[in-house]
Order: C-alpha cells, then structure tokens, then sequence
C-alpha cells in the first residue's frame, strides 16, 4: 500500500484555497473604497486559482444607458482600453450578462455573437476565452465582473461558479462605492453652493468700491476665475448710435499678450452680443463650430486667439439692457446651464455697477467740460498780455504753443504771412529755435488753401493727393497726421496763416478749431505790426538771399538738386546725363571714390522715364561674396542653410525702375555671367527655383577699378564689360574741379552750421585758397567731412578750418611731389594718414573718416595698393 512519507507535504485542500481566497478578497473590498485598486487587488489574488490575462469591472451608467469602465488589470501593457470607456450593452460579452443577470462563460472567441468593435479589438489582441459575471446588490444589477485568458477554454463550469460568487461580494462593495460617491457629490455640491454664495458677496463688495468699471471687472475675473475657469472676462456696453458696443475686457492664461485698447468700439452686428441684447437672455456657445455660426469678423478674431467657448448674459437695470457680461474660454464646453444661471446672478450686481460708472462718467464729463472752457479763457488772457507786452512774432508763436499745450495737444505751430511781390509765404515764426523764416510756395499746402479761400482748412489725416506740396510731405515724413490753417486777417486784409499740426489723426475737435480761430484773431494785431517793419528786415537780408539765390541757380541749372558745382568739367557731365537720361540705356559711372557717382546715378533716374518707379542701389563691395547673388536675384525658402524665409531679389526690386550697381567691379567672376543674361535677356531665376522671372530694369553701374585692366587680368568678363560700358561717363575727380570747391565748401558749411544749432556767416580768403589748392584723394567726400569736423572747431562766426590737418598750398616746397601715377599718389596720402592716426582706422579719429570713405573701403585700397604694417609702423616688430 502505498504511502505518504512525513518529509512530503500534504496536497491542498481546493476547497479551503478558495475559501481563503475569498476571505482575501473579503478583506481587499473592507480596504478599498475606490474601484480601480480594488479590481487589481481581486484581479491579483484571483490568480492563483484562477490565472487569467485581463479583468475588468463595469458599472451602468444610467445618463447613457452603456457600461462605463471603472477597473482593469492587464498581464501586459494594452494601450487600447482605458477607464472611463464606455462599453456597449449590445453586442458584448458584458452586455449579454448584465441584460440576462446570468454568467457568460465563452471557451473560444466568436465575433458572430459578439460583433461589437471592442471584441474584435480583444481578440485581435489574442483573447480567446473568458467569463462575465453580473454584479447584483438588493436584485438590482449594478455591473459586471469579467476576466479574460490567451488561452482557449482557460476556465470551466466550476471557475463561472467560483467568479459568481466573488462577483456577490464585488456588487457590495459597488454598491458601497456608489453611495460614497453620491455623498461626496452631495458635499461637492454643498461646497459649490456656499462658494457661489461667497462669490455674489465679493462681486457685490467690489460693485461697492469700484466706481471704475476696468478695476470692477479685474476684481470681478479674477474671484469669479476660481468657480468659472475662464481665459476672459468682458462687458460691452450699448453705444447711443445703436450700432457699436464699448468694450472694456480682462484677459487670463494665454490670452494675456493680447493686445486690446480699453473702450474699443465694436460693431454689434452678427455678434453673440447682439443676440443677448435683441432677446433679452443668455447666450451659451460651447463650441468653435456654434461660433462660426455668427459672422462678425470679432467673432473671427476671437476663434483666431484660440476662443472656443463662452457664455454672455444681458446687464438689466430697471428694465433697461445696459450692455453684456461675458466670459470665454480656450476650451471647448467650459460652461454649463447652473454656470449660466450663476453668471446672471453676477451680471445682477454688475448691472448696478454700470448704471453708477455711466452716471459718474457723465458728471466726470461735465466738470472736464467746465474746467476747460476755464482752462481756454485763461489762455485767450495770457495771450493777449503777450500782445500788450510787444512780444516779437517768434516769442509770440513760442508762447501760444506753450500755452495752447495746457489745453491742446499738439506737435506744430507755425505762422504765416504772405508776400505778394514773390506770391509765397515765409513762415515767420514756429515754436521752435530753428528755421524761423522759411519762405515756401503756398500751391498744394493747407496754409495756401486757407489763405485763397480765406476760410479755415481742417486736414484730419494725410492726404497726398488733396495737398501735393514737398512742404506738406515733409510734414508727413515728419510724422505729422492732423492740420489745420486759419487764416489771420485784419481789417478785411488777408496777411496770412497761423497753422497747427499733429502727430495723431484727427486731433481736433470743433471746439478746439474754434479755439484755435481765436487765437488767430488775436495773433493778426501782432502780424499787422510784423509786416510794417518787413521791408526793413527784407533789406538786412538782401546780401544773403542773393548769394543764397544764385548758388541755388548753379545747383538747380540742370535740374540736378543735390550736385553742388558750375566748372565746365561737371556741365560736361551733367549735359551728358541729361542727354542719356531720356533712353533705356545702360549707364556706366567711372570715377575715383568719394566723387559722388551715387549722385549722378539718381540724377539719370530722375531724369528719366522711369522717375516715378522705385530706384534700387546695391554696393557689390560692402556684400559678403557668399551672400552677393541672393541680394541680385533671391532666393527661395531653403534654398541653402539659414534661408529660412523667401527674399525677393534687388533686380526683381528694380523691375521698371533703375537698378544702380555701385562698385561693380568687385562682382565675382562667377557670378557675372548670371548678371550678363539677366541684363541681356531680362530674366532670371531665384537662388533654389526653377520659375524664370522676367524684369525691366533700366541699369546704371559705377566703378572706381579700372576694368579693362581686370579683364586683362581675368578678374572681369569681357562680354559683361561691353554690355555695361554702353554710355560710359567719367567723373572728374575734385583736384580737376578746384573751382567747384568754394561752392561745395559754403554748401557744407551752412549744412552743418544748420544741423549744429551755428551761426557761420564768414570764410576766410586764405582759407578757401588752402582748400582749393589741396590735392583732395577722397574728393567730395573727404572734403565734407573735413568741413564737418571745422564747423565742430569753429567758435565764432568765421569758418575756423584745421589747417594742420592738410597740407599748405602756399608753399610748393611743402606740397609732398607728385608720384607719376593717381595711384602712387593714394598710395602715399594713405600711408601718412595712417601714421598721423598710428594705424587706427574706425573711430570718430580713425584713418577712415580723415580719408572721407568707409572703413571696409580703406581696407580694400590698403591691399589693393599693397600697404602693410610695416609702411606705416615700421618700428614695430610683425
């Protein structure tokens, strides 16, 4: 007989396991209130009798009428079933045993009972078998209990049996969980109550201390924030017109870098806004697609900033419809109907809020209205004790300004009076230091439309066309938007206009254009005595305006407005350009640097056809050669690394202008042959595409290399050579021009005299000899910038020149002898300049500003011309 020896243990009892397995899971259901750790608890202790690969609890939810997942417990990671999904009562393993109240034991998968999508999920996974229970409590079914093997046929008649009974004890523990959560709902709800109630209280608190409806609705948004999670808060108040609403808003999160101008004024058409006003009651949207439905383009605006939801409700006062409260959010379905009910409430308080800030508002009104009519009364007073006081026309314009800034902003004020022997106007007075007598024709300017007419012009934003004159666009370039010119009479004489201008649109009211008519009236004793001594003041400045009369006749001979010179080598030039101008023709500018071929350039362009159209420069030198084609020609988005971003080309810039290639003798071979068929054929294709472009472009090119030599050299094509060498002109450089020189140096004398706030009337004799005799090899420029630094120097009224800076032309001895070519010349003027600055070259002391050119372009001459360290600091170790 066999045996059991004592060393071996006794085989378990399964009817005792599974009894300690239910008082386990007994225990497991005590500890756990929430359902999801207590099915793993189950899950984890059930498979040691029975081992399975996935279990799930299910409760019926009554507001859909499914199942909705509230426990799983998987053997592996499946990403396709979460809690809280809902699970259909059709078609379901689950759905079958909680309709039949009975166990659903499957030994293999058969998606021809259960066709539902989840089940072919499940078995696409690899169930193959499993067992639902119903959890029933008091003979109600509450959910399901189900476990699910890999296996087929993983659990018998026995495990259903075994998992019914587990399943008896679940359905408490459901039933418990669900009474524990409908208590904690109830307090939630006992919470949410009391904090609406302490919501209303503060809201009605901060109606009491606010007057100022943008602090209200801050105080409002950000106490009804912790209740009502929301981006925005807003009231629009009804404007008179019945068209607009007056927005003030607070805005949260994201929406806080909005950029939203406080008492905007928005149209109410096709707005949520103007439903609440036309009913009467709320508006709840909880969607971008139920926004879409209102066409208002602030509508559009707000799904644009991310607005996907909101709630407005009506501002009711004594039966009136104030306005609209409302508040939006970034979120889809923020608000509810108890939210809406509560936001009524709130706009109760608020409603009252408005009605007082409407009533403050208009008292507010009422004293600014007072205090300003005080305020002009004061102001007509002290001006007329200008009058008494003698004041001059100047002081007296300076004193309105001052005194009319209390009262009235503005950014102009200039005076008038018109000269009938010249038919223009000299503007006698601004309140300003500078440019006191300007005269100007009154043709397309407001003052001369004022003065025709004798009635006030009132321009409330720019106009170009109404008012064409280059004053009046100075003006405009000035920043100026706002104007207005009343004319000043006495007597029935015209004598002139008083003129005020403003930065801001629109910035006049009627009764600051009265005010302003006021004050012409009074200003017109004080111009009436200014004209009686005008004669006298017109024969103080005779001298000047003549001299001033006849260099203007120089400069403006050909109509060329910044070229200063009369010597038969510039006419020369300019008669050339005025004979090319006219033709499509390519232009090539040759001349040594500083001699002003960009001058000459726009002179070709404004003498041409093309005037109108848009001039283009391009320095090819001052442009890193890697990045020289994408400024000619574009380049597309990614064509090479870092072009982030399409650029449109200076050629497709210039298309039916003038493209002006300044120094295009530094262009690279490489990329000349590009430039030669753009030019030839007038086409071309951005860096990166393959669309031909086709362009017009009139061409004016400039150099101060000697190309034929470069092409000698290979450093320059020929045939691109012959294709810009069309109609050359040189420029002569300024030691060819000494007579020029005088000009030039009163030109910059009294440009910089003007600039610096100076008075120059005078140059010495000597001076201008030692100028003129100068060799001058940054011409024009160096020059300027020489006259520049003597008017910094100058103290007094005469023109105090460096002369240590520059070599004396008294002496033929002292003048350093001439090299027998231009460049041994530069070479050696560069060298000296770079030893007097001890080889510094940028700065406001640096070899590049005495030289009058660019630092990049002294760099490039110094190793053109082979000039090194040790030229100019020979003592100094390399």
């Amino acid at each position: 007989m066999d045996t059991i020896s004592g060393s071996q243990s006794k085989p378990k009892d399964p009817i005792a396991e599974r009894a300690r397995l239910l008082l386990e899971i007994n225990n497991a259901i005590v500890s756990n209130l929430e359902l999801a750790p207590l099915l793993k608890s189950i899950s984890e202790c059930l498979r040691r009798e029975l081992p399975h690969d996935f279990a799930g609890l299910a409760i019926y939810d009554p507001e859909i009428g499914k199942l909705r997942v509230h426990g799983l417990d998987f053997s592996a990671v499946h990403p396709h079933f979460a809690l809280g999904e809902v699970v259909s009562i059709e078609g379901t393993p689950a759905g079958l045993a909680f309709k039949s109240r009975k166990t659903v034991l499957r030994h293999r998968p058969d998606t021809n009972e259960f066709p539902d999508e989840r089940m072919k999920q499940a078995v696409q996974l690899g169930i193959k078998s499993g067992c639902v229970v119903p959890l029933i409590c008091h003979g109600n079914v509450l959910g399901t209990l189900a476990i699910a093997s890999f296996q087929e046929a993983a659990f018998g008649e026995d495990d259903a049996e075994f998992l019914n009974q587990i399943g008896g004890q679940v359905a408490i523990a459901v039933q418990n969980a669900i009474h524990f959560e409908q208590l904690r709902s109830a307090e939630r709800k006992i919470a949410e109550e009391r904090d609406r109630s302490q919501l209303l209280l503060e809201v009605n608190n901060a109606v009491i201390s606010h007057l100022n409806l943008s602090d209200l609705l801050t105080a409002v948004s950000g106490r009804l924030n912790g209740i009502l999670p929301h981006d925005s808060t807003f009231i629009a108040l009804r404007e008179p017109d019945g068209i607009h609403f007056q927005t003030k808003a607070q805005f949260l999160g994201k929406l806080q870098n909005l950029k939203f101008r406080e008492g905007l004024l928005v149209p109410k058409e096709g707005t949520p806004e103007e439903r609440v006003v036309q009913t009467g009651k709320p508006v709840l949207v909880s969607s971008a697609s139920e926004l879409e439905r209102f066409p208002s383009p602030w509508v559009r605006h707000a799904l644009d900033a991310g607005i996907r939801s909101g709630c407005s409700v009506p501002l009711m006062f004594r039966g009136n419809i104030l306005g609209v409260l409302g508040i939006t959010s970034m979120q889809e379905g923020a608000f509810k109907l108890e939210d809406v009910a509560l936001l009524e409430q709130c706009a109760t308080q608020i409603a009252i809020a408005v009605e007082n800030a409407v009533n403050f508002e208009k008292a507010l009104k009422a004293e600014r209205t007072a205090q300003k009519e005080r305020d002009r009364s004061q102001l007509l007073l002290e001006l007329n004790n200008a009058l008494v006081s003698h004041l001059d026309l100047h002081q007296l314009v300076k004193k309105i300004s001052s005194s009319l800034q209390q009262v009235l902003q503005h950014d102009f004020v200039g005076l008038a009076l018109y000269n009938a022997e010249n038919g223009k106007v000299v503007a006698r007075a601004r309140d300003s230091d500078s440019d006191t007598i300007v005269p100007f024709d009154p043709q397309g300017t407001t003052s001369g439309a004022a003065y025709e007419m004798g009635a006030p012009v009132y321009l409330p934003r720019p106009d170009r066309e109404l008012f064409p004159s280059p004053v009046t666009a100075e003006f405009y370039d000035r920043g100026m938007k706002t104007f207005y010119s009343v004319p000043v009479s006495m007597n029935d004489r015209k004598l002139g206009v008083l003129t005020l201008a403003s930065a801001r649109e629109d910035a006049l009211s009627k009764s600051d254009q009265e005010l302003v008519q006021q004050i012409a009236n009074q200003v017109a004793l004080a111009a009436a005595n200014a004209l009686a001594v005008r004669d006298l003041e017109e024969l103080k400045n005779k001298l000047a305006q003549e001299k001033l009369y006849l260099e203007d006749e120089i400069r403006t001979e050909f109509n060329f407005d910044e070229i200063i010179g009369q010597s038969s080598t510039l006419r020369h030039v300019l008669q050339m350009v005025e004979t090319v101008a006219s033709s499509d023709s390519t232009v090539l500018l040759l001349g040594e640097t500083g001699t002003g071929k960009e001058l000459i350039a726009r002179a070709v362009h404004d003498h041409s056809r093309r005037k109108n159209r848009t001039f283009v420069k391009l320095n090819c030198a001052a442009i890193p050669t890697g990045l020289l084609e994408s400024e000619l020609f574009g380049h597309e988005r990614g064509a090479f690394t870092g072009a982030i971003a399409q650029k449109i080309g200076r050629l497709e810039l210039a298309d039916q202008g003038t493209l002006f290639l300044d120094e295009v003798g530094d262009i690279p071979v490489e990329i000349q042959p590009k430039l030669l068929r753009a030019l030839q054929e007038r086409e071309f294709e951005r860096l990166g595409s393959t669309h031909t472009k086709r362009v017009n472009v009139r061409l004016v090119a400039a150099t101060n290399r000697n190309l034929e030599k470069m092409i000698a050299d290979r450093e320059f094509r020929s045939d691109l050579y012959y294709r810009l060498n069309v109609f050359p002109i040189r420029i002569p450089p300024l030691r060819e021009r000494p007579d020029d020189i005088p000009l030039l140096v009163r030109y910059f004398a009294q440009k910089f005299a003007r600039q610096m706030q100076k008075n120059i009337e005078t140059i010495p004799a000597d001076t201008m000899t030692r100028l003129q005799s100068w060799h001058w090899p940054g011409n024009v420029r160096e020059l300027e910038n020489f006259i520049e630094r003597a008017v910094i120097l100058t103290s007094g009224t005469t023109l105090q020149v460096p002369v240590n800076e520059m070599a004396s032309s008294s002496s033929s001895q002292e003048l350093p002898e001439a090299p027998s070519t231009l460049a041994g010349t530069e070479r050696d003027y560069i060298i000296k300049i770079l030893r007097e600055t001890r080889g510094v070259l940028a700065g406001p002391n640096g070899a590049a500003v005495r030289l009058g050119v660019k630092r990049t372009s002294l760099q490039y001459k110094m190793k053109k011309l082979g000039i090194t360290r040790e030229h100019w600091w020979p003592s100094q170790p390399v």
